[in-house]
């Protein structure tokens, strides 16, 4: 019981305190965690398409891969000692409202996916890091420093050249690019929501409680689109479920949650926007695709605006 209470503390203090990791400055340990979370996400492609290959629709693997997510985190809360029901109060009042803007943006991207295809969806998708910047100035007023905003175009256009747009003709769906800048409004919400949540909740807690308030949502969304709700058919088709229920789902969100509270959330945004790259090079490494001189120049560019925002917030911390 000793050594059990013992495995406990250390993976208290690393996953939900962070105490044990190195000692960096605020500004490289956000980006990094914010690096780590879109590896995570850049695996969703690969994975999903290999759930449709067994035959499984795509409101029903959102839906099922939410509910894994949500029920290994309670259990990780559990194990951790932190599955207490006052901080889960806590943070369901951030947790209910913006559930809805998860399902949202997880149910339209696979929409918009559907309408102009992977390719098209993520160019449109990634106007998010703008919206970000512009949301933030607005509403927030966070500082909008001109390196920022030379950061910000690199990055909505190197994610353009990343997903091939410009490289070949495609008809392009109206509905779907509605649909694709629905999720990435969507988008913009929860990361500002989840920037004011975890400032007062535990990371973990707050994502936990946000996945189970998508359920309802994700339930709707696969009616709606008249898909079936039954399980994935055979065992071997909850495999990349379950790793997407992992990876992309609970790791992914909880290290990007952990990110927020050391960045502002424009800035976390930006930099969130390496995933279609790394998604790239992992399709690359994994299913043997190619890329286009278009897709290395993207990015090329998407790195540029990541270390942009290293060189101009260690400025601004030497000058200050």
């Amino acid at each position: 019981m000793t050594a059990l209470r013992r495995v406990r503390r250390a993976t208290l203090r690393i996953l939900i305190d962070g105490r044990g990791l190195p000692r960096w400055t605020r500004l490289q340990r956000g980006l990094a965690l914010v690096t780590l979370a879109a590896a995570c996400w850049a695996t969703l492609g690969v994975l999903a398409r290999l759930a449709f290959a067994y035959g499984v629709e795509p409101q029903s693997v959102i839906l099922w891969r939410t509910i894994l997510a949500g029920g290994i985190g309670a259990a990780a809360l559990a194990f951790s000692g932190q599955l207490r029901w006052r901080e889960l109060r806590r943070a369901a009042r951030y947790a209910v409202p913006i559930g809805l803007a998860v399902a949202m943006n997880h149910s339209t991207y696979f929409q918009a996916v559907a309408e102009l295809g992977a390719a098209v969806a993520v160019a449109v998708f990634y106007v998010y890091p703008a919206l970000a910047v512009v949301v933030a100035w607005v509403l927030l007023k966070e500082r909008c420093s001109l390196a920022k905003l030379f950061a910000t175009g690199l990055a909505v256009v190197g994610c353009a050249a990343v997903s091939g747009v410009g490289g070949h003709e495609a008809a392009v769906s109206a509905d779907g690019v509605v649909w694709a800048l629905v999720s990435a409004g969507s988008y913009v919400a929860y990361v500002f929501g989840a920037k004011r949540a975890v400032r007062v909740v535990n990371p973990l807690v707050f994502l936990v409680g946000t996945l189970v308030a998508a359920v309802p949502w994700l339930l709707l969304a696969a009616r709606l689109a008249g898909e079936t709700l039954l399980p994935p058919p055979g065992g071997p088709a909850w495999i990349p479920i379950a790793l997407l229920a992992i990876l992309p789902t609970l790791l992914g969100y909880w290290l990007f949650a952990r990110a927020l509270r050391l960045l502002d959330a424009s800035t976390a945004a930006i930099a969130s926007s390496v995933e279609p790259v790394l998604a790239v090079l992992l399709a690359l490494a994994v299913l043997g695709e190619s890329a286009t001189a278009l897709q290395f120049a993207g990015m090329v560019a998407v790195f540029a605006a990541t270390l942009l925002l290293r060189i101009a917030a260690a400025r601004s911390s030497a000058s200050g």
